[in-house]
């Protein structure tokens, strides 16, 4: 499948959609402002309906010229799946006057819903609980291991030239004007960047709630995860396609020296792979339980930078 540049999407508006389909199974491409003005035009929608659908939009803040981008951009990081559309979606009711049978073409068997995935869920409860860092890490998690999408934000992230000089256009390795414009906005969004420079802890924040959220993804397939930690890097650098960049063993490191032996337990190899940075004996990991979230607040900022490969971002 041909990776797509990205979508003209503004993550601050992300959480309004994810709100949004919490509440509903939502007929993504039927309510597109696009799909809207070409079925007036045709005569298959009456303009006081499209009025209607129209406020409900913008009360559930989802009323947006390209709002079909927004699905791209849902589907690209797996937060939402589709289904076909069922006889008892028609009543569901999305305000005092409006139906889901309103807004849909009489011949609608075609029609699919979207609704959030597991991943999607994820970001939908960090909303509501408020916690809004942890939905910014599940955000940024999901978009870095995303293959959907070219992978230019870890391009920048992984130029040696970002850590030296600050952030240039240069650096993202695309023609795609819209493309390179939405790189700089998502990494200011994400606070990685500030006044076009590297704010070096967070992303060590960032990549570290990263490996963790990773990790328990793995767990919800797998019973346990026992991994060399070299093979254990290696994929989590491969999935994030940022290997040039961050050394996870760092991480890896200090995760294990603040985390219960109950949740990962440490063992050598007898076969001289690498281990831990700093207990070089200790090169199996046993991943029993998924790691606390809480644990990326114990990472003292200095010895975490320690991961960068580049170095001397606190020169």
């Amino acid at each position: 499948m041909k990776l797509r540049t990205y979508p003209r999407v503004d993550l601050s508006k992300v959480n309004s959609w994810i709100t949004a389909l919490t509440f509903y199974s939502l007929p993504l491409t039927e309510i597109s402002s696009k799909k809207l003005t070409e079925r007036e035009r045709n005569g298959t929608l009456p303009r006081d309906l499209k009025e209607r659908l129209k406020l409900w939009k913008k009360s559930m803040l989802i009323e947006d010229a390209d709002d079909l981008e927004y699905k791209y951009f849902l589907e690209g990081i797996e937060a939402i799946h589709d289904r076909n559309l069922t006889a008892e979606d028609l009543v569901i009711s999305l305000s005092e006057n409006l139906t889901i049978g309103d807004i849909l073409p009489s011949k609608s068997s075609s029609v699919k819903l979207y609704y959030l995935s597991r991943f999607g869920s994820i970001l939908s409860e960090y909303l509501s609980l408020k916690q809004h860092n942890l939905y910014e890490a599940a955000l940024f998690w999901m978009l870095i291991r995303s293959s959907r999408f070219n992978p230019l934000v870890q391009a920048v992230l992984s130029d040696k030239r970002l850590y030296q000089t600050g952030f240039k256009d240069d650096l993202i390795p695309s023609r795609d004007g819209i493309s390179r414009n939405l790189v700089k906005k998502w990494l200011k969004y994400f606070d990685l960047l500030r006044e076009d420079r590297l704010n070096a802890p967070r992303l060590i924040v960032m990549l570290s709630y990263s490996l963790v959220m990773e990790i328990n993804e793995q767990l919800t397939q797998k019973a346990r995860i026992r991994e060399y930690v070299e093979e254990l890097c290696r994929y989590v650098s491969k999935r994030f396609s940022i290997a040039a960049t961050i050394d996870f063993s760092v991480l890896l490191d200090l995760i294990y020296l603040h985390v219960d032996r109950k949740v990962i337990a440490g063992f050598p190899s007898g076969r001289g792979h690498e281990g831990l940075p700093s207990r070089p004996n200790i090169q199996i990991l046993e991943i029993n339980e998924c790691i606390p979230l809480s644990i990326i607040e114990k990472l003292q900022p200095f010895d975490a930078a320690k991961a960068i490969k580049f170095g001397g971002i606190y020169d």
